[in-house]
């Protein structure tokens, strides 16, 4: 028991006495009178002696039990610890209030909500003392401070909160725990530091706090804002599942989520400006289900829309509704860089052709010599194939590099050491943007590369991932000859290695640079004899499927920054215009900057924030050029909370003091609440003394 006025105990136990004390000397001494005879009286006398000292005794212990009741009232004791934060401190105090502003808090309705009880619980903090200095931090996708110093403009830092609304980000919790410590870092020595974090602490986003970035001398209170209702069904991904072409079958993706503990029938309907499609599925409980909704499009460009739920009701209905944008294509187009005739039928070149025409329908096919090749050949085509093309001069490979970094597919034959030159100078030019699993040496080893064999497959990765085991049976008579030695680079990179040879090097690697995709096949297929076996053909679909359909409609989360690469079409000297494209998109108050980028040779797209979840488009000239559609986080869909037990287990072997309560008990009635009760005791004491005078009275 911790009493907020232990005098009041020490004064209730002198007290205790009291009554006795009163009693005994206020008692009436007995006087002598003379009677002829009191046998008739004697036992009377006796009777009432016996019934006053049991009324006495009664009396006297119900008075002092309610002096006792009275100084434990005065004391105001508490059963919980005191709290590690007072409210209002009585020393000199520098304070961190850290709101979480993220898209969970909005969840429930109304006032259950736990974005009001935690404005309520923030303000409770925002002491009007001259002692005491604070500063606001709202936690979203990044920590934004009210003031960039600890301040005593304490309305001003009120009206910052209630003015705030939940946003629909996620919680960066490092960044607001790292922007405390920077407040506090300043305040001089013999200050206490105080920091309080007012959360629903969704495991999502506070799973893995930690408070290194804080003081050490640092006081911690932990407000959890928590929703009783956490069940909700969202869709938490919508997006075309390959590149969508003209005319051509195509399928859009959509996730649902259900964070329910029963299974739903969950209906869908996708709206693609005038066109709509519907589906519905069984979800699991805690679980998700892919819908496969299928759709056509007979005319290129950007198409936009919504993806809803039909009639669900939960306590998140902004997840309800998901936007999604993304690009119509016309038919591929393929440059094929070679020195080769593609008319001779045994060389490389020739079986690529042949191979792509197949794989891929209606595609333009283009085989160009390497010195002859122009400068809009780099720039139209979709998938980029060297063949054969000897050392490429260094105009031609920084037109090479840019149009993958804007997002091409490239598929290298490493036949001969002139291919892995021009691989270095790629490597070169997109620098940490592209990480290779191998190197590949420029030394040939002449008949030591014939007759090698696939020895090892990455089945359960793209391109193979469709034939799973079988391709062991499709490769068992392939034998390969040429191309290149490897050697590894980094272990972190080995899967990028989809094949290797026999003799241990790479046969195939995929990797990904910025938003293009590169593949390099390590063999020569003039001197193999796998352009003669069935699975060839198969091969190279699944490979240049994988580099046109890269995952074009890339997420555009709220609250972090948006890095886009205009088409090239676009010209650097019109002024761009980024605008809503419908009234459930919030209005546009910054659009970012366009730059022209050397290195892509396109214009690039820099958003530094998105507001909220909507469709916008880039305009140059009135005409649409580009789509964007912003979504929330689907980590803010999953409303489940870190618990007490939770937290303490996060937060142990921190070396700050650290307080756990909730906000649906304020800091006052933890502090007050015994004593009402006892005062109600003392009162129920007393009336009960007035049952037994009158009881004893009759």
């Amino acid at each position: 028991m911790n009493p907020l006025n232990p005098w009041a105990i020490a004064i209730g136990v002198l007290a205790i006495g009291i009554p006795t004390a009163l009693h005994f000397l206020t008692k009436p001494k007995p006087t002598a009178i003379p009677i002829s005879t009191i046998s008739f009286l004697y036992e009377l006398i006796q009777q009432r002696r016996s019934k006053s000292k049991l009324r006495d005794i009664l009396v006297l212990l119900l008075r002092s039990i309610a002096i006792a009741l009275i100084a434990l009232a005065i004391a105001r004791p508490r059963l919980s610890a005191p709290p590690i934060i007072s409210p209002n401190p009585d020393t000199k105090t520098a304070r961190v209030i850290i709101l979480d502003q993220s898209q969970s808090m909005a969840a429930g309705q109304g006032t259950s909500r736990p974005w009001e009880r935690a404005q309520a619980a923030s303000l409770r903090y925002l002491s009007y003392s001259d002692d005491m200095q604070s500063g606001v931090i709202f936690a979203g996708a990044k920590a934004r401070s009210v003031y960039e110093r600890l301040s005593n403009n304490f309305e001003s830092l009120a009206e910052a909160i209630k003015k705030a609304k939940p946003k629909p980000e996620n919680a960066n919790v490092a960044d607001a725990i790292e922007r405390a410590g920077q407040l506090l870092e300043s305040v001089p020595e013999g200050v206490a530091r105080e920091v309080v974090i007012v959360s629903d602490f969704q495991r999502n986003d506070w799973g893995a706090l930690s408070l290194e970035a804080l003081p050490a001398d640092t006081k911690l209170v932990v407000e959890q804002a928590s929703l009783s209702e956490k069940d909700n069904i969202a869709i938490v991904s919508a997006k075309p599942e390959n590149r969508v072409t003209v005319k051509q079958p195509g399928t859009i993706q959509v996730e649902i989520a259900n964070y329910t503990t029963q299974e739903r029938n969950v209906k869908c309907r996708v709206i693609i400006e005038k066109s709509t499609f519907s589906a519905q599925a069984l979800v699991p409980a805690q679980g998700t289900s892919v819908l496969n909704i299928n759709a056509s499009f007979d005319e290129p460009g950007w198409r936009t829309g919504y993806v809803s739920l039909d009639g669900n009701l939960d306590v998140q209905p902004l997840d309800d509704s998901y936007p999604i944008a993304f690009e119509v294509s016309p038919s591929p187009k393929v440059l094929i860089v070679t020195r080769q005739s593609v008319e001779k039928r045994d060389s490389s070149s020739y079986f690529l052709q042949q191979a792509l025409s197949a794989s891929l329908d209606k595609a333009t096919i283009n085989p160009v010599r390497s010195d002859k090749v122009l400068d809009s050949d780099w720039n139209e085509a979709d998938l980029i194939v060297l063949s054969h093309p000897g050392q490429l001069p260094r105009s031609h490979t920084e037109k090479l590099a840019a149009a993958i970094r804007r997002g091409r597919g490239l598929l290298l034959l490493m036949s001969e050491p002139a291919d892995g030159a021009n691989h270095s100078s790629l490597a070169e030019m997109w620098g940490q943007s592209y990480q290779s699993p191998v190197q590949w040496t420029n030394e040939s080893r002449g008949e030591a590369r014939r007759g090698l064999f696939v020895a090892k497959v990455q089945t359960r990765q793209l391109p193979f991932q469709v034939f799973g085991d079988s391709i062991y049976g499709g490769l068992a008579n392939v034998k390969l000859g040429g191309g290149l030695p490897t050697v590894a680079t980094r272990e972190g990179l080995k899967g990028a290695v989809s094949a290797e040879l026999s003799d241990g090097s790479a046969w195939l690697t995929m990797t990904d640079c910025e938003a293009g995709k590169v593949a390099v096949m390590n063999c020569d297929l003039q001197k193999s004899n796998l352009v003669q076996e069935g699975i060839f053909v198969p091969i190279i679909a699944e490979i240049s499927k994988m580099l046109l359909d890269r995952d074009r409609v890339e997420l555009s989360i709220c609250g972090l920054p948006i890095v886009r690469t205009m088409p090239i079409a676009t010209s650097a000297s019109e002024p761009f215009q980024v605008r809503a494209i419908d009234s459930l998109s919030p209005s546009i108050q910054d659009q970012g900057k366009f730059e022209f980028s050397t290195t892509k040779r396109s214009v690039v797209w820099t958003w530094p924030e998105s507001i909220g979840p909507g469709l916008y488009e880039v305009l140059q000239n009135d005409a649409p050029v580009f789509a964007v559609a912003t979504t929330v986080p689907a980590s803010e869909s999953d409303l489940t909370l870190l618990d007490e037990n939770g937290m303490k287990l996060q937060l142990e072997g921190s070396k700050q003091r650290i307080g756990i309560r909730n906000t649906k008990q304020s800091l006052d009635e933890q502090i007050d609440t015994w004593w009402t009760w006892l005062a109600l005791a003392c009162t129920g004491i007393m009336l009960l003394e007035v049952l037994i005078l009158l009881w004893f009275r009759t």
